[in-house]
């Protein structure tokens, strides 16, 4: 035995005591990241026994094991708590303390949550939205100077029907479901606690039942916005003849009815795709338990829906569409949020203001 070894052990071989008793010269410390060999927790941060440097508490509360601070746990499925993202609750500074929702919505908690979140986290949430609305803008004009390459008198883009405006309400719509999808996603790690990163909305869960329900909307939109055209085609009458125009308001009063059976149905199926997006339905299911849901709380989110759209309107107007940068990835937080209520699922408990 080298003499090393001799000066590191007492006469009958064990392991000299420090000061208070512990092995190794080592002091008992209330830092467990000060102790012999790291942090050694067995709670988890989806990258194996000891997490993200094994923040034992944060991890157990994810995971429904109980909180040494006294938060309750809430075992279950996996949407639950923060381990739905796979990052687990143990980041440090990110873990929040969470409620299972009563099915009821409070839609001024959830604008709350909304905005709180988007300032939270402005290089995702605002800076994104520059980011996207750009990219649609470059986007539109490839092809914008992409079709006049290919016809110079532009008719092939003259009407909806034409074959080249079929093609680009396609390329546009399969963009869209696709920027929606991906969206959706990060919307929901806020929700969990979490403040949402980049990769975070590249990992969507169960997308193709997401795509589906909204093709399967987009479609219904659509025929209901052609009958809403073709009533309206019909509202001015010109006889070519003599060139008077006479004025039906038949089509009229026909497209109003349109317009306000579609604000008042929109609370009814605005959210189907949130719960396809949580992982926690098929499209087919989402549709009957998101109906249901919304049905429960009708009245509070057709007037959120009503009053938030008068405000979008208005200021994108007032701001030559400027403020959307701010409204509209508050709107998808404030979504978010209000799934998660009416669903009955986890979302944060509000701290009080201090």
């Amino acid at each position: 035995m080298n003499r090393e070894d001799n000066d590191d052990r007492r006469g009958d071989g064990t392991p000299p005591e420090g000061p208070n008793g512990s092995p190794y010269g080592y002091n008992p410390t209330p830092h467990p990241e000060d102790a012999p060999g790291g942090f050694q927790s067995t709670g988890g941060h989806g990258t194996g026994s000891g997490g993200y440097g094994g923040y034992g508490g944060y991890s157990d509360y994810a995971t429904g094991g109980g909180d040494p601070r006294g938060y309750p746990s809430y075992p279950g499925h996996g949407y639950e708590g923060y381990a739905q993202n796979g990052r687990g609750g143990g980041i440090p500074g990110a873990a929040v303390p969470m409620e299972r929702a009563s099915g009821r919505v409070d839609v001024m908690r959830a604008v709350r949550f909304g905005f709180r979140a988007e300032f939270g986290n402005p290089a995702v949430w605002i800076l994104g939205t520059i980011g996207v609305g750009f990219a649609f803008f470059v986007i539109a004009l490839m092809v914008g100077f992409g079709s006049l390459a290919i016809d110079p008198s532009g008719q092939a883009l003259a009407g909806t029907n034409s074959v080249l405006g079929i093609a680009l309400n396609l390329i546009v719509g399969a963009l869209t479901i696709a920027v929606t999808v991906f969206v959706l996603r990060g919307a929901l790690v806020e929700v969990d606690g979490t403040r949402a990163r980049l990769r975070d909305f590249f990992s969507p869960v169960n997308a193709w039942q997401t795509v589906l329900i909204m093709v399967v909307l987009s479609v219904t939109s659509y025929l209901l916005s052609a009958g809403i055209d073709s009533a309206f085609g019909n509202f001015i009458v010109v006889d070519e003849s003599s060139g008077e125009v006479e004025f039906n308001s038949g089509p009229l009063l026909m497209q109003l009815v349109f317009l306000l059976v579609l604000v008042l149905v929109n609370p009814l199926y605005a959210f189907w795709i949130w719960y396809t997006s949580d992982g926690r339905h098929s499209a087919a299911s989402a549709a009957g338990t998101g109906f249901r849901d919304a049905v429960r709380n009708y009245g509070p989110l057709l007037a959120f829906s009503v009053i938030s759209g008068i405000v979008l309107v208005i200021a994108a107007i007032v701001t030559l569409t400027l403020a959307l940068i701010v409204l509209a990835p508050a709107q998808i937080l404030i979504n978010a949020h209000l799934y998660r209520q009416m669903s009955g699922g986890m979302i944060p408990v509000e701290q009080p203001r201090g």
